[in-house]
């Protein structure tokens, strides 16, 4: 041990790292980390308190997430590019080269740990969108803190006259509490800057800063009172920012609280600790806080996941599976608040593949259910953004809009007609399979009550249908409008 996200949308690739970077890309994303490794690793040299190791490292995090979450920690050039990192900031603040040595083979004994647990057991990364994804952040600090403590037997007492079990308990401890309090961020951070922005703007809304500015008045609080018994208080801020936040607003958060109590802990024990004894208690303090940053993280997550659980099942719920269209259901929902919202100016097409059946019988299922993703796919690009497109049966869709001009509804199905005539559906082999459609209008005109749009949306259907009847006994590829034409 010496020195240094989205989304989310979840995007799981079936890859295990990113592609293979070009010579450029690969010399920036050395260069990068490089930086990285120098700015952190001098961070924590500078909050360390003389004749000891850092209580503040986030160098090894940094590292580790960097390599994980850029793919390169497959290859060997960026384990010695972080070598000459740890060695430079290391020199540079006057240690020895034989000191910087040591501490830097920690490190990176600690990374390389961290890094083969990734490897073997989360797929090279950690998606915070996982509600596993906790445990592989407390197993990977585990593995990666326990590999650095066993440098740090060997170490300490060379370095810092401690004994083996000192060296390892300090060096690994905190190496622990270090992983537990920047992982969750570095992991969780947004990878692009569409993300960045999404997620700030978001976060950063009047109606949502309560939480945050709880928080950070009772780090604010507990810093200046200086006192080891006050170090838990934030946490009553932290488990209102899992409820509101995003998982990295709320591990950023965690992550100022844990800064401000590892450095409160340190000042504490500026002299040391002359005893076994002591020892033990500093150690516990430093877990203690990072039990403590765990548990908003992971109430977080928790949070997150569940809503997303939700949000999946009620877009199941809500859509048709093959198509993305509404359900039947929903359809009708949308099309009651529809004429009840647009003061009854609604109109309705019923729309039902022609020979249907034979194209299944012919072609076979999977191309009868690529019939149908294409004849939806076609019927979006022939409406507009309000306009809503439900299946409400095998072959059979139906359409809603409201309708501002008399001549709106034979325009859009014209070009539904135009479109689909023009856009065979594309089979595997080669060939084009043309097919038609038959559509059946329905129009209401007169402003609807909220007690009678049930109503009113199963006449429309019902006119609608007929209409549809009307134009398969006609011929199909054709529309027919119920009554009078608008």
């Amino acid at each position: 041990m010496s020195q240094a996200e989205n989304v989310v949308d979840r995007d799981n690739s079936n890859t295990r790292y990113p592609s293979h970077p070009s010579r450029a890309h690969f010399a920036l994303q050395l260069l990068l980390l490089t930086t990285l490794v120098i700015v952190f690793a001098l961070i924590g040299i500078w909050s360390r308190p003389i004749g000891s190791l850092a209580a503040l490292w986030p160098a090894n995090a940094v590292v580790l997430a960097y390599l994980a979450r850029t793919g390169l920690a497959r290859y060997v050039v960026p384990y010695f590019v972080a070598w000459l990192g740890f060695i430079a900031a290391d020199v540079l603040t006057g240690s020895t080269l034989v000191v910087a040595t040591l501490l830097t083979l920690g490190n990176l004994m600690s990374i390389v740990a961290g890094v083969i647990y990734l490897s073997l057991f989360s797929q090279g990364r950690i998606d915070l969108s996982d509600r596993s994804s906790m445990l592989h952040i407390v197993m990977v600090s585990v593995i990666a803190s326990s590999a650095g403590g066993f440098m740090g037997m060997y170490a300490g007492p060379q370095i810092f006259d401690d004994t083996s079990l000192e060296g390892y308990l300090y060096w690994s401890v905190t190496e622990f509490v270090n992983y537990i309090a920047f992982l969750p961020v570095l992991f969780a951070m947004p990878a692009t800057r569409l993300d960045w922005v999404r997620s700030w703007h978001r976060e950063l809304s009047l109606s949502r800063a309560m939480p945050g500015l709880v928080t950070v008045a009772l780090t604010l609080l507990v810093i200046q009172l200086s006192n080891l018994n006050a170090l838990v208080l934030p946490l009553l801020g932290l488990l209102w920012c899992a409820f509101v936040y995003s998982t990295f607003s709320t591990a950023l958060l965690t992550l100022f609280y844990s800064l401000q109590a590892l450095l409160i802990v340190s000042g504490s024990y500026t002299g040391g600790a002359d005893d076994l004894a002591a020892w033990i208690d500093l150690m516990l303090i430093r877990v203690s806080i990072s039990a403590v940053a765990l548990v908003p993280i992971v109430v977080s997550v928790y949070i997150q996941t569940t809503r997303s659980d939700v949000a999946h099942l009620s877009y199941s719920a809500n859509h048709d599976h093959l198509t993305g269209a509404l359900s039947r259901n929903a359809f009708m929902d949308v099309l009651q608040r529809m004429l009840v919202e647009s003061d009854g100016k609604v109109t309705l097409f019923i729309m039902d593949l022609d020979h249907f059946k034979s194209i299944n019988d012919e072609h076979g299922h999977p191309v009868g259910d690529a019939a149908i993703i294409h004849f939806h796919h076609v019927v979006q690009q022939c409406l507009r953004a309000g306009d809503a497109v439900g299946r409400i049966g095998g072959e059979e869709f139906a359409v809603a809009f409201v309708q501002n001009d008399p001549h709106e509804s034979d325009i859009i199905a014209s070009r539904i007609h135009r479109a689909l005539a023009d856009l065979p559906l594309a089979l595997e082999e080669g060939e084009r399979l043309p097919f038609t459609v038959s559509i059946g209008v329905a129009s209401h005109n007169d402003p609807v009550d909220a007690d009678q749009s049930d109503s009113i949306a199963s006449a429309l259907i019902k006119q609608a249908d007929e209409a549809l009847y009307e134009a398969k006994a006609n011929g199909r590829d054709q529309t027919v409008f119920s009554g009078t034409k608008p």
